[in-house]
């Protein structure tokens, strides 16, 4: 886009202007943002943090799927995951000519790679620039937020190949700087992040209309706008710009629709389905729920009880306990094949740590033990105690300290409630993230669609080895057996998990 620069007199028609840009220049089909942090290489100024507003979706069918297969530039591809400390999934992918282990992550919007020069990215600290002949610098840098930490990038471009699909040039940030004890232990040296992929621009165009939104206050109060003011508006719409021209992963390869699958043994590996179609072959097996965020993979979470499952022999109540989110009030829930954990709200964790009492210190009964029970989309789901409670071991890391819910820490190697508190409240309720312990049980693919009608997550219940079956139609395997030891020091919170520890208010 080509822009003049302009004095002060002249800026309300100027202006006047940007704001009509911004409008145009927003994709068509989806509105709202997600968070950024982006400034220009060497203007030391942060963005404004913007975030994003839900929607109610209506309901579509499985036409939907059948112009995405025609869409798609590749066949369906399985890709496995590899399994690490019950913590972590690896997929492998190529960057210049480097081999290395992504984590595929749906709570993260863009792919952070690891640079070689990081001093402070530990084990992650993988990728050389200078192996490889095309890979370029950008002009912007970035702070990148998780869970677990942060880091400072600067954005780059390589060719990159991934699953199926031929390689091609790819956007990309490669951090420099870190601040994320997990990867002192991390068998990740990539962020693969898999956000819906008009999210990045969207809120850099969401941070121009914060500024332009500033300055015109001045105006508005028959005052002069300061020139910092007037510099915010131009560097913001130079990395408006920049970012637009981005690409993320999922819309550079024409990624229509993805799944993942993790397996429910200890120490197993999951499969990731790159163009995946079977919710169109299999329709029957399949239940569609909606997506409700604008710019993240999010949904309703509707009436979630714990229910005592009929195997139990415990002589404890077997009456349902309800944990809040009712039909009227609802919660919204995050699914993020990133996370390590379950982030749920403290009422959650309160019930759950009295069901503890039932259980013994060698977590030989599970079964006495309640199944979490929820519906998504007005479907309902359930998991199992495994989904919550595992041995653990090793050290509590300190960026866990005081954000995830243990129990007593004088004994190693002993069965443990492990979930993360979520204080945060979205417009339809508190904010709930499930993450990998439900891709144990539920096969789900993640549809991108071209409008908010399209979008929506297709969810089957797995089956051995992954395979997709009917809901309620997978028998119960040996509990014990599924029973995890969970590498502390491997457990990774992403974005997702900050916003739902840190923000009171979270806008998806």
């Amino acid at each position: 886009m080509h822009r003049h620069r302009h004095g002060r007199r002249t800026l309300p028609f100027r202006l006047s202007t940007l704001a009509s840009v911004v409008g145009a220049s927003r994709p068509t089909t989806f509105s709202g943002v997600v968070e950024t942090g982006m400034t220009l290489l060497g203007d030391g100024e942060a963005l404004v943090q913007t975030k994003a507003v839900a929607f109610v979706e209506p309901a579509a069918t499985t036409e939907d799927l059948r112009r995405a297969a025609a869409r798609s530039r590749a066949e369906s591809f399985p890709q496995t995951m590899i399994n690490f400390g019950d913590a972590q999934y690896i997929s492998y992918l190529k960057i210049g000519n480097q081999i290395l282990a992504g984590m595929l992550d749906t709570g993260s919007f863009e792919l952070v790679v690891f640079g070689a020069d990081c001093r402070t990215c530990g084990v992650a600290a993988h990728y050389n620039p200078s192996l490889s002949s095309t890979f370029r610098f950008g002009r912007l840098i970035s702070q990148q937020s998780y869970g677990s930490g942060s880091c400072h990038s600067q954005a780059s471009s390589d060719i990159l190949q991934i699953g199926p699909f031929r390689e091609a040039m790819q956007n990309f940030w490669t951090v420099q700087q870190a601040n994320m004890s997990v990867l002192a232990h991390s068998a990740f040296e990539v962020i693969i992040g898999l956000g819906p992929p008009e999210a990045p621009a969207a809120g850099a165009w969401k941070s121009v209309t914060a500024v332009i939104s500033n300055v015109t206050s001045y105006y508005d109060m028959a005052e002069p706008a300061p020139d910092w003011a007037l510099r915010q508006v131009d560097k913001r719409l130079e990395i408006a710009d920049e970012t637009g021209a981005r690409t993320a992963l999922l819309g550079n390869f024409g990624v229509t629709t993805f799944s993942v699958c993790l397996g429910a043994a200890a120490r197993s590996n999951g499969i990731f389905v790159w163009n995946d179609l079977s919710a169109l072959s299999q329709p029957s097996l399949f239940a569609r729920v909606p997506v409700t965020g604008y710019h993240t993979w999010s949904t309703s979470l509707t009436n979630p009880i714990l229910v005592v499952s009929r195997g139990s022999t415990s002589s404890g109540s077997d009456e349902p306990v309800q944990l809040g989110c009712g039909a009227e009030a609802g919660c919204s829930a995050i699914l993020d094949t990133g996370m390590s954990l379950i982030a749920a709200p403290r009422i959650v964790i309160e019930k759950l740590r009295e069901a503890m009492l039932l259980l013994k210190p060698d977590c030989s009964n599970p079964d006495d033990l309640p199944n979490l029970v929820f519906e998504l989309g007005g479907h309902t789901f359930s998991l199992p105690p495994e989904a919550y409670i595992a041995e653990v071991e090793g050290n509590m890391p300190e960026y866990l300290a005081g954000l995830v819910e243990f129990g007593n820490w004088s004994v190693s190697h002993t069965c443990q409630l492990l979930l993360v508190e979520s204080v945060a409240i979205t417009e339809n309720g508190p904010l709930w993230i499930l993450g990998m312990p439900f891709f144990r049980k539920y096969y789900t693919t993640f549809h991108v669609g071209e409008s908010r009608e399209e979008r929506a997550f297709y969810i089957a219940e797995a089956g051995e080895d992954c395979y997709p079956v009917g809901l309620g139609e997978q028998p119960l395997a040996d509990r014990r057996s599924l029973l995890r030891r969970v590498e502390l020091q491997k457990v990774h919170l992403p974005q997702t998990a900050r916003v739902a520890m840190r923000e009171q208010f979270a806008n998806l």
